[in-house]
């Protein structure tokens, strides 16, 4: 088996040799090799076989040196076909950047360029223009691709910068004329100091680190320092006074702030140098502090007798800010608090809280103490704290009701045990439920003082057979917080509704609020004639609807209980004539959320007789926004209408012009909250309230 392989090899050998008069072949690659580098060659897609100078017979190789490389084909028809490619090898950049070490005197600048002009630049600092400029000490470096695609680096440079002396002049700027006055600046080994002055002539010390001058005139004194480099550079920085001379004194007030937040203090001071140093306070130092705003100056003299007092100084003391911090502190479950920074006291131009935001006002939802410290733009400050802690859960249970199978068209009902095992008092606000056809009474809000509980009627009239699957939510109110708890209904309705039973129908009925209504309820009896009492509820929202007679027949007497609250009791009496009578229920539609309070009928009963009863629900809707004895009127008004929850939260606040009581009510039906309890306040530009109300969303 070897002699053929060994046969093909030499026939591809002897086309090496020759195929250099018919070679097609294109190889794409590179046509230089960087230096330490590689190229990839690569011969046309879809040959049955390669073969490579080198010995490979892959499509595509990897090449490490420059030379010439030739491959032979065989496509699928078996054409055999050849190719080569020349390969030069290029050295690596190499740009000079710079000397290997270069001084610079603090404050002057280094130009480092890369010679040439290269594909890419990158500095060792980030860089990637081809110049830098360089003001601090350290090592640079550059690394560039040439336009061959070949990377190569610099030598590094080390830049050295020379500081300056840190000094400064201390003496008097003020002196007597032909007085003689000395000056002196810090002692530095390695500097060469020059004295001169602008006005006065140096008696002594002109190349010292302390000199003696004598004025005839203002001017100004300067010190030069020059320190040499170590490569022989020389570096010079002049550093300057203003002396005012004269026949008398006026020194200068040395001070780092001339204004203090109240509670602060500033220091001032005046040159140590001179005599019989007398403050404005009695102080007798060179340095005071003071605490108190008002006008400052110095009275001095100096060792040849002359004297004088420098300007007056004003300094002031600024206001703090009074910051304070204001939002619930308490967080209820799922809920967040925004708390609102403000200052009663000077203007604060900056805030930062401890969770670095730099608002006033932040929303956090975990509880802790959160503190905010507020900056005027004066730079006085005042910190404030707040905690916010986590509210207990409430713990209420609700038990479920099973009616099991009833009749279907007759009124059944079951109790719901509502229990507080909360060590605080939670209200019960409202009761909901996904199916039409349950009604609950009493109506809420009930108070659950801890450990105890209440009882509330669940009533279902199924309208059809089938089963009953409700889920009935009971929201509840805390001392701070909103919360819910559930439970389920169930029953099932079979056969038809009966007859000769007695149907008790409440209307619905729509009035604006403010208004004095009378509904009428009707009862009817499939047996004729009705003989017996009858005995039915009436429950109502009491926030919409307030309740003030009921009106029956003439042959009848009636009762009512509660009247005022949330239910009327009802007791008719029938002489056995009549089969269809009716009631009227008067009262006054007041403003209340959800602007309709359901008519719920409920407990009917006969004194003597065993009866089936229908109750047919009704409702109040009111429209229009009611207040007590008046309706309001703010159509030619300028007004601001705000809505609270209890809990201090803003839901509503905009300004109006010509606001109509149907404006208020969509106002309120439009906002995005339920089964919340309310505070309307709707007020005039100067802030005289107008209008005020408390209400319950239920919806």
């Amino acid at each position: 088996m070897a002699g053929p392989k060994l046969l093909i090899l030499k026939v591809f050998l002897l086309l090496f040799l020759t195929m250099e008069s018919w070679a097609t072949i294109q190889i794409s690659g590179p046509t230089v090799i960087c230096q330490g580098g590689s190229a990839s060659l690569l011969a046309p897609l879809g040959m049955k076989s390669y073969l490579w100078s080198t010995g490979q017979t892959t499509r595509g190789i990897t090449v490490f040196a420059q030379g010439t490389y030739r491959v032979v084909t065989v496509d699928s028809t078996n054409k055999i076909d050849s190719g080569s490619i020349d390969l030069k090898q290029v050295f690596n950049p190499k740009p000079v950047i710079g000397n290997p070490l270069e001084y610079l005197c603090e404050g002057d600048e280094a130009h480092l360029v890369a010679p040439g002009q290269f594909a890419s630049y990158l500095w060792n600092t980030g860089e990637t223009t081809s110049e830098i400029i360089v003001t601090k000490t350290g090592t640079y470096s550059l690394t560039v691709v040439d336009t061959n695609g070949c990377t190569g680096s610099s030598d590094a440079v080390q830049i050295i910068v020379v500081p300056f002396p840190k000094f400064t002049i201390s003496g008097p700027t003020s002196a007597c004329r032909n007085s003689v006055t000395t000056y002196s600046t810090t002692n530095d080994t390695g500097i060469v100091y020059q004295w001169t002055a602008d006005g006065g002539t140096i008696v002594n010390g002109a190349n010292a680190s302390s000199a003696q001058i004598s004025w005839s005139r203002s001017g100004n004194l300067t010190v030069r320092a020059t320190r040499t480099r170590p490569d022989g550079g020389l570096c010079v920085f002049d550093t300057s006074i203003f002396v005012r001379v004269g026949a008398r004194l006026v020194p200068d007030i040395q001070y780092s702030q001339s204004s203090f937040c109240v509670g602060g203090s500033a220091v001032l001071s005046v040159d140590s140098s001179y005599k019989n140093i007398v403050w404005s306070t009695g102080a007798t130092t060179p340095r005071i502090t003071v605490t108190q705003p008002g006008n400052y100056w110095v009275t001095v003299s100096d060792s040849s007798g002359c004297s004088g007092s420098s300007d007056t100084l004003p300094v002031v003391a600024y206001p703090q800010p009074n910051v304070a911090i204001n939002g619930q502190t308490v967080l209820c479950f799922g809920q967040t608090s925004t708390l609102l920074a403000s200052s009663t006291a000077n203007d604060v131009v900056f805030w930062k809280w401890s969770t670095g935001a730099t608002t006033n006002v932040i929303t956090v939802n975990q509880p802790g103490t959160y503190s905010v410290v507020g900056t005027t733009i004066n730079a006085c400050v005042d910190t404030a704290w707040i905690t916010v802690t986590k509210a207990a859960d409430i713990l209420v249970t609700a038990s479920n009701v099973n009616f099991g199978t009833v009749q279907t068209g007759v009124p059944v009902s079951g109790i719901i045990d509502v229990r507080n095992n909360t060590p605080f008092n939670v209200s019960v606000m409202g009761m909901t439920s996904n199916s039409v056809e349950l009604s609950f009474s009493p109506p809420p809000p009930r108070l659950l003082p801890v450990g105890s509980g209440e009882t509330f009627r669940v009533t279902w009239v199924s309208r059809q057979p089938g089963p009953l699957t409700a889920v009935v939510t009971i929201y509840l109110l805390s001392a701070t917080c909103l919360d819910t708890v559930q439970c389920t209904i169930e029953g099932v309705a079979t056969g038809d509704p009966p007859l000769g039973g007695i149907a008790i129908t409440a209307p619905d009925t729509t009035v604006d609020v403010g208004t004095d209504i009378a509904f009428p309820i009707t009862i009817s009896s499939a047996t004729q004639p009705m003989s017996d009492t009858l005995y039915f509820d009436l429950s109502f929202d009491p926030s919409v609807f307030r309740f003030s007679s009921v009106d029956a027949p003439a042959s009848t007497s009636q009762t009512t209980v509660g009247a005022n609250d949330e239910h009327v009791s009802i007791t008719l009496p029938f002489d056995g004539k009549d089969s269809l009578r009716s009631v009227t229920v008067r009262g006054t539609v007041l403003l209340g959320e959800p602007f309709k309070t359901p008519l719920i009928l409920s407990q009917p009963r006969l004194f003597y007789n065993p009866v089936q009863f229908a109750l047919d629900d009704g409702s109040i809707t009111a429209q229009g926004c009611w207040l007590p004895a008046r309706i309001i009127s703010l159509n030619d008004r300028q007004v601001r209408m705000r809505v609270f929850t209890l809990l201090g939260t803003a839901v509503y606040d905009a300004q109006h012009v010509g606001l109509t009581d149907s404006d208020v009510a969509a106002i309120i039906r439009a906002l995005p909250v339920a089964h919340e309890a309310l505070f309307i306040a709707i007020t005039d530009p100067s802030g005289t309230l107008l209008y005020e109300q408390h209400l319950t969303i239920a919806r």
